[in-house]
């Protein structure tokens, strides 16, 4: 299910060999022009960059272990930015990025959720036979 959050996650662009004589409408231009195509769902971040440089996007959300990100379907590394911040280095060109959030220590915890019910199972059913053997044993003896 693709619910879309009602909250807007920001994201900057550094471009590195940006020219700080330019006008700030230029800046601008070119910044709101190498992000486009924005989608936020549950666990998942879709965007397309453009860039005339290699740059690095911070997505303004926490950097963590569990961030994968992917530009143009390869696995590519997140970096943190600013100590706090989620990053991707990108070359320059077009590219379509999409970063999925996995909960670290997910599927661990789930085995061990599977194997203690399966423990619990096989208690509960033990406890059962016994006491229920016990109880045909005595109407066993009872009818000799």
């Amino acid at each position: 299910m693709n619910s879309f959050l009602s909250v807007k996650i920001p994201i900057c662009v550094f471009l590195p060999s940006m020219d700080y004589a330019m006008d700030m409408s230029e800046i601008v231009s070119r910044l709101t022009q190498s992000i486009h195509n924005t989608s936020f769902m549950d666990n998942k971040i879709k965007f397309t960059s453009d860039s005339t440089n290699r740059s690095l996007v911070c997505i303004g959300i926490p950097y963590n272990s569990g961030w994968e990100a992917f530009v143009d379907g390869k696995k590519t590394e997140t970096i943190p930015v600013n100590i706090a911040f989620l990053g991707i280095e990108l070359d320059k060109g077009r590219h379509e990025v999409e970063l999925i959030y996995k909960v670290p220590g997910m599927t661990l915890g789930r085995g061990i959720s599977l194997v203690s019910i399966i423990i619990l199972g096989v208690i509960f059913t033990c406890e059962n036979y016994k006491s229920c053997s016990k109880h045909m044993i005595r109407l066993i003896q009872r009818d000799y």
